[in-house]
């Protein structure tokens, strides 16, 4: 049986995104799935995190799954390059060492969704090498030197032996570092997703009361999402909702926005619940602010909501949402973006709405994963 040590950006118990996506369908192989570091001041600032340190350091998923969190590291290695290769090695490599002992890697391929497995990636005996980029990550805002993150990078692909990308910037940027560089766009679970279609859920308790049409939005509330346009719509639409789900990262601009009386947050919710929830939109929101982060990212999001059937209404950011242009509303500015909503909650063209859901259902989980083993078939990985 093959095996895998995946050095993951995303906790396995965090709501499901590629990582543990592409990880869980790879039922034929034995996985290690790293969980991504958390540094020694970052359990401070963040109380949820206060005990990580008592927190078990390995998790049994099933017989051919474990999850395994490393110690604290370090602050800072996303700024200074000296720090992340003492990360790497005090902390990555020992572990990497102990999960081939106890699982009995002897061949693991390393997968990881990190720039910064650029300095473990000579440290450590493996078969073959896969870097799965899903963000621009020196875009990120914090304590973050892009020059350092974007040269970790370009050594990371230059030595993969197969490179994922899943926005086609990502792709333009790394492809001239590893002809082996693929674009293969996020994708959904369907069949889950397309049940608000499919299936009469019931209506949530907590949403029940609110007024329509419910304009919808489901993702992390970052400094990503264009506030300005959420707040336009409300404004320029008193007599339905504007419906957040999602944790709240950025607390003022939502905190500002919630200042109108029909904009509603509702927290995060499980990802099994969030079918009958957006069952009750009228309209989708894709909503980000024009940034180089926001260009390329792949939205989970709009894959999801493109399995609803919904209409939706995006921003120009990202750039891959062009790709359905002709099934999507896409908007330039605030003015435009709520004369689309207008439109959308009219919608009733019943054949646009069966494209929509035929674009979706190719862009099934199962059949990304499917189309990225036969690319990792040809190389020998």
């Amino acid at each position: 049986m093959k095996s895998i040590i995946c050095i993951s950006t995303t906790p396995w118990k965090a709501h499901f995104t590629s990582k543990q996506q592409v990880m869980s369908r790879l039922t034929d192989c034995k996985i290690a799935y790293i969980d991504p570091p958390v540094t020694m001041i970052a359990r401070f600032k963040d109380k949820s995190l206060k005990d990580y340190g008592k927190q078990s350091k390995k998790e049994q998923i099933n017989d051919n799954f474990t999850v395994y969190r490393l110690p604290l590291f370090f602050p800072f290695y996303n700024k200074y390059r000296w720090i992340n290769k003492l990360n790497q090695m005090l902390f990555v490599k020992p572990l990497i060492a102990k999960i081939k002992k106890e699982q009995g890697f002897e061949d693991a391929v390393l997968w990881t969704y990190t720039p910064t497995a650029a300095d473990v990636i000579d440290k450590t005996e493996k078969s073959k090498l896969v870097y799965h980029c899903v963000d621009r990550h020196s875009a990120y805002k914090g304590m973050i030197s892009a020059e350092v993150v974007d040269g970790e990078e370009k050594e990371l692909c230059e030595k993969a032996d197969v490179v994922f990308t899943t926005a086609t910037g990502l792709y333009e940027t790394l492809a001239p570092y590893n002809p082996n560089t693929y674009y293969t766009p996020n994708g959904v679970d369907f069949n889950l997703f397309n049940s608000a279609y499919t299936q009469p859920l019931e209506c949530p308790e907590e949403i029940e009361q609110l007024a329509h049409p419910i304009f919808g939005f489901v993702g992390y509330l970052q400094e990503w999402v264009d506030y300005e346009i959420l707040d336009k719509l409300a404004k320029e639409r008193p007599d339905g909702t504007v419906l957040l789900i999602g944790p709240i990262a950025d607390k003022a601009n939502v905190d500002k926005l919630l200042e109108n009386p029909n904009v509603v947050a509702i927290g995060a919710k499980p990802q099994k619940e969030l079918p009958a929830y957006i069952r009750q939109f009228d309209v989708c929101l894709n909503v980000f602010r024009k940034s180089k982060l926001s260009k390329d990212v792949s939205p989970l999001k709009f894959y999801e909501y493109m399995a609803t059937g919904k209409p939706i209404v995006s921003t120009e950011q990202p750039a891959q949402v062009t790709e359905y242009a002709d099934v999507i509303y896409i908007a330039s500015d605030g003015e435009q973006f709520v004369k689309c909503c207008n439109t959308a909650v009219l919608e009733v063209n019943e054949q646009r709405k069966q494209k929509q859901l035929e674009y979706a259902e190719r862009a099934s989980w199962d059949k990304r994963v499917e189309n990225m083993r036969n690319i990792l078939k040809k190389h020998g990985v």
